[in-house]
């Protein structure tokens, strides 16, 4: 009986009068060019798993989820309706019918994979000519998790309920204390160990963040500030996006409310994706640190990090204080400090200074660089505004290796700084599209790689129209498409 159904569903979408409704959907055609040039041993590699009915190719299914995305269609409910009433999804799936479990099955199951097939967009662009990837720009937005802010558990319920699971003899006080949300993590019916484990799960958590709850629902999740001042639970999003083209690079989900050590991860990822070696790279001052630095110079790329000065100055923010550091001229090629007193600061020495700090992802180390004067401010009108009567005369001190002392240098210069605008011109518009189109404030999922994994699917979507928008001005250049286009129209016109 199934099998007469997708007969006749097959033969109903192969009529020419059906075909040619879709013959202007050009959008549809360049999914399926896309799947089946470019994922073709991404396809293979997905190897069935368990007995059961017969799977449904994985051409069509991941066709079907990435035309959906691109259609700004996400539930997996309306996806199989239109699988059943809308002409283009017949024909993705030949007449066949998956339920809404199916796809969303699918979906988690491609989860894996979006990382790989986002980089094959990146040479889809690159084939088209549509850029040469030459500068990348890196900045983060907060997004927010799939967890109510009521929802959390506290440090001292934690350990009350562990108290009480651990020990048969526990006062009758402790569950009076707890919260609700402990309470009901005690009336739950999940087995003993598990809430044990589960506790300290949570425990090693509330370490990690420092913070004094933890989320019940989403443990990966930490309370960060969003753009309204607002503490919300949140994961941090990271993208790297190509200048010219507005594609996105790379995506990477953290969970520490700082951009200041996310630089590393998110360019690597980038790295591994471009199908081109990268040569410029641009972030504001919020990942002006060591670390981003010696990332930077290992891979060899020409970087564009303004420092705390630069950016007050970007921003026109300038100290009142006449006698403050952000007031000195640091002479380039002199190695020198130009004073309010028309002195020269002169380099005396530097030395590195270990991080003893305990936190993740902190500099391993500090580079201090010390400028002084000491003739000259001991004869100088102005020591009492300078300097306090501490100290015998002015000492700057600046931070950096010698690779960012050159990025400083590089970003006083005009073809430095408009390098380094094109920054703002890049990374916004597609965080604006994300949020606004995709609604990824309101992802219905938890735990920090299911959120990357589906980011990353929506940032596949996201590539495809906007690579689809660029070459659908002057579809005619692109020979490669148009002739799969006309094969498939041709293939399915013929089809009896």
């Amino acid at each position: 009986m199934i099998s007469k159904i997708l007969l006749e569903r097959s033969k109903f979408i192969r009529d020419n009068k059906f075909i040619n409704l879709v013959l202007d959907d050009d959008l549809l055609f360049f999914i399926m060019f896309f799947v089946e040039n470019y994922c073709d041993e991404i396809c293979a590699d997905f190897v069935q798993k368990g007995t059961g009915r017969p799977r449904y190719p994985i051409e069509r299914m991941l066709c079907l989820i990435l035309y959906s995305y691109c259609k700004k269609i996400f539930s997996p409910v309306l996806i199989e309706s239109n699988c059943v009433t809308n002409i283009p999804y017949m024909i993705i799936m030949n007449g066949l019918m998956p339920s809404s479990r199916s796809i969303s099955r699918y979906r988690k199951l491609l989860g894996c994979y979006y990382k790989v097939i986002l980089s094959k967009t990146l040479q889809l662009a690159l084939d088209l000519n549509l850029t040469d990837f030459d500068h990348v720009a890196i900045d983060g937005t907060i997004i927010k998790a799939y967890n109510s802010s009521y929802n959390v558990i506290r440090k001292s319920d934690v350990n009350r309920l562990l108290k009480i699971l651990e020990n048969d003899n526990y006062d009758q006080e402790l569950i009076k204390k707890l919260k609700k949300p402990a309470r009901d993590l005690l009336e739950d019916k999940m087995k003993l160990d598990q809430k044990i484990d589960f506790l300290y799960h949570i425990k090693e958590e509330l370490r990690k963040s420092g913070q004094k709850t933890c989320p019940l629902y989403d443990t990966e999740a930490r309370w960060m500030l969003n753009k309204k001042g607002k503490k919300e639970l949140s994961y941090n999003l990271q993208s790297a996006v190509d200048y010219t083209s507005k594609l996105i690079l790379a995506v990477h989900v953290s969970n520490k409310a700082s951009d200041h050590y996310q630089l590393p991860p998110t360019l690597v990822k980038a790295i591994n994706n471009s199908p081109v070696p990268l040569n410029k790279i641009s972030a504001d001052t919020g990942y002006h640190n060591e670390i981003s630095m010696s990332i930077l110079e290992k891979y060899e790329l020409d970087g564009y990090i303004v420092n705390r000065k630069q950016a007050k100055e970007n921003k026109k923010k300038y100290n009142p204080n006449p006698f403050h550091k952000d007031n000195m001229i640091e002479i380039e090629g002199t190695n020198a400090f130009l004073c309010f007193n028309n002195e020269l600061l002169f380099f005396k020495y530097k030395y590195i200074v270990k991080n003893n700090a305990k936190k993740e992802d902190t500099d391993p180390y500090e580079i201090k660089r010390i400028y002084n004067n000491p003739e000259a401010c001991y004869m100088c009108p102005y020591k009492k505004l300078c300097f306090t009567d501490s100290h015998v005369h002015r000492q700057i001190t600046e931070y950096g290796s010698e690779y960012s002392q050159q990025m400083k240098y590089k970003l006083e210069t005009k073809e430095g700084k408009e390098e380094y605008q094109k920054r703002g011109k890049t990374v916004e518009a597609p965080f604006g599209t994300l949020k606004q189109q995709y609604h990824i404030n309101q992802l219905p999922f938890i735990n920090k790689q299911n959120v990357e994994n589906i980011i990353n699917l929506y940032s596949i979507a996201y590539n495809l129209n906007r690579i689809f928008e660029i070459i659908h001005i002057d579809l005619d250049e692109n020979n490669e498409y148009q002739t799969f286009k006309k094969e498939k129209i041709k293939e399915y016109k013929t089809i009896p």
